[in-house]
């Protein structure tokens, strides 16, 4: 695993981190289960809407992809 990770620009020291603040922020998504969904596919069906975000998924999405983008040194 150390050999795919050589070339990302932060550490998983610094995702861990990062994650406690961001956790601190964002309220976590519920899982809904969907009855006739899981009996129309013969498995249990759960969906995580996460538009229900006070932010909605794009805006925290679009945020996250820009951090990791962005350059280290500024």
């Amino acid at each position: 695993m150390a050999d795919l990770l050589k070339d990302v620009p932060i550490s998983l020291e610094e995702v861990l981190r990062a994650e406690k603040v961001v956790y601190q922020h964002i309220i976590p998504t519920q899982l809904t289960y969907y009855k006739n969904l899981s009996d129309l596919i013969g498995a249990n069906i759960y969906i995580k809407h996460e538009n229900h975000h006070p932010g909605g998924s794009f805006k925290i999405q679009v945020f996250v992809k820009m951090g990791w983008e962005a350059p280290l040194s500024q």
